[in-house]
C-alpha cells in the first residue's frame, strides 16, 4: 500500500520535486525508486536525511541500464546496505552508472559471483560517469572472475574526484582497495583524495619533542645612547 501511494503520488505529479530534484527522506523512499527504478534512472534525486536500509532488500541502482541522472547525498550516508548478487555482471549501490553520483556515503556489504567480464564495488560495479566527493565503507566480495574495487569495479570513462573507500575487498580476478581497473578514459589516479582525516590529535602547544619548530625572532627596543 505504501509503494502504491509513492507511485500515484509521482504520477500527479505531487512527488516532493523541488526545482527538479526527487527529494529522498526515507528508507521506505529510497527502496522504492530502487524497486521501480526505470521510472527514475534518469532523475535528479537528493537525499534529504542520512538513511539507513537495514532489512531492504537492495537490488543495484541501474542494474539492466545505467543510471544517467544526477544522485546528491548532499553529505548525508546510506547505511546497511546488504547485496548479495550471484547472477549480475554490474554490482554495487549502483551497478551500472552513467551519471553523476556526488556528496554521498554508503555503508555496505557486497558479494557478487557472476562469471567474468564482471564489476563489482562498494559504491559502483562499473562507472561511465562521475563521482564526486563521496566514499564507501564495508566489505566487497566476490568468488567469481570479477574486477573488484572497494569505490567502483570498473571505470570505463568519466572521472572519480575527491573521494575514498575503506575496508576489505576480497576474491575476484584483479583487486583494488578503491577501484579494481581502469579500463579506459582519464584515470582517476591524479584526483584520488588523500587518506581520510587522522584520528591523531596534535598539541595546540605546539610541536611534539624531537620535531623541529619555527622559531620566532623577538624584537626588542634599543637602548637609549
Amino acid at each position: 500500500m505504501l509503494f502504491t501511494t509513492f507511485q500515484a503520488v509521482k504520477a500527479t505529479g505531487q512527488w516532493p520535486i523541488v526545482n527538479g530534484w526527487v527529494q529522498v527522506s526515507s528508507a521506505a523512499q529510497l527502496e522504492y525508486i530502487d524497486q521501480n527504478q526505470s521510472a527514475y534512472l534518469n532523475d535528479k534525486i537528493e537525499l534529504m536525511n542520512s538513511v539507513n536500509l537495514t532489512g531492504y532488500p537492495w537490488v543495484p541502482l541501474g542494474n539492466s541500464s545505467a543510471f544517467q541522472g544526477t544522485f546528491n547525498g548532499q553529505g548525508h550516508t546510506v547505511s546497511g546496505v546488504s547485496i548479495t548478487d550471484a547472477t549480475d555482471s554490474r554490482v554495487g549501490f549502483f551497478g551500472w552508472s552513467d551519471g553523476t553520483i556526488e556528496n554521498v556515503g554508503v555503508q555496505v556489504a557486497v558479494s557478487g559471483n557472476a562469471v567474468s567480464p564482471a564489476w563489482i564495488g562498494g559504491l559502483v560495479g562499473l562507472l561511465d560517469g562521475n563521482i564526486t566527493n563521496s566514499f564507501a565503507i564495508g566489505t566487497v566480495t566476490s568468488a567469481g572472475a570479477s574486477d573488484n574495487g572497494g569505490l567502483v569495479g570498473g571505470q570505463t570513462g568519466g572521472s572519480i574526484t575527491t573521494s575514498y573507500a575503506i575496508g576489505p575487498v576480497l576474491g575476484g580476478q584483479y583487486q583494488g582497495g578503491w577501484s579494481a581497473f581502469n579500463l579506459a578514459g582519464p584515470s582517476a589516479i591524479p584526483t584520488l583524495t588523500p587518506r581520510p582525516p587522522s584520528k591523531r590529535k596534535e598539541s595546540a602547544q605546539g610541536p611534539k619533542p624531537g620535531q623541529p619548530g619555527k622559531r620566532r625572532r623577538l624584537c626588542r627596543p634599543r637602548r637609549p645612547m
